[in-house]
């Protein structure tokens, strides 16, 4: 996938949501820790983090953006339309939740429902959507260079990306697509 934001050709990019559980620092500092001692591994895999959303840590987030230089890789869109935010998910390569904690994440089925590969945070709730390594990377809460370390790996390993977005996709087709529990729930009965 190859998308455009704001008329600039990006490769790669993930999609995270602003709100007060999410761990958005550590997601900008992780594409920061791209390049901990050169900025030309930073330019090598030029991922652009997108955070869609609102919080009371918007201003601290924009000034930690600004502090690091990372205005190119990192924006904050906002709160977006639900029609926005379809558009966003099927141009991005992956979706990432930083999650401190969670219950069964409705923008995770969004994201799963449209085939991508997910990176969330191993915590209660995401770990019980994703398996590991199968239907999406899990990385340790608030661990920034594990989180980079799987950001990585999806970009130099494009046949992983593919495998963990079609089982993403059968992820959610057998676990949370309504048609299908609904079978599921009628068999029972």
């Amino acid at each position: 996938r190859t998308f455009r934001y704001q008329g600039e050709k990006i490769m790669d990019f993930i999609l995270s949501l602003l709100q007060k559980e999410r761990a958005a620092v550590i997601v900008i500092s992780s594409v920061r820790e791209l390049s901990p001692a050169n900025i030309s591994e930073l330019e090598k895999y030029n991922p652009l983090a997108l955070f869609a959303g609102d919080g009371e840590f918007r201003p601290a987030l924009e000034q930690m953006i600004a502090d690091k230089g990372l205005e190119k890789h990192a924006k904050l869109l906002g709160i977006l339309r639900q029609d926005k935010i379809k558009d966003v998910l099927r141009a991005s390569d992956c979706f990432l939740i930083a999650s401190d904690f969670e219950g069964t994440s409705v923008s995770l089925m969004e994201a799963m429902s449209n085939g991508m590969p997910v990176l969330a945070s191993d915590v209660s709730g995401l770990n019980k959507m994703i398996e590991d390594n199968v239907s999406g990377l899990l990385f340790e809460r608030r661990n920034a260079d594990d989180l980079k370390k799987k950001i990585i790996s999806l970009y130099e390993d494009p046949c992983l990306a593919e495998r963990l977005s079609r089982c993403a996709g059968m992820r959610y087709l057998e676990k949370y697509d309504y048609g299908n529990v609904i079978s599921s729930y009628s068999e029972i009965i």
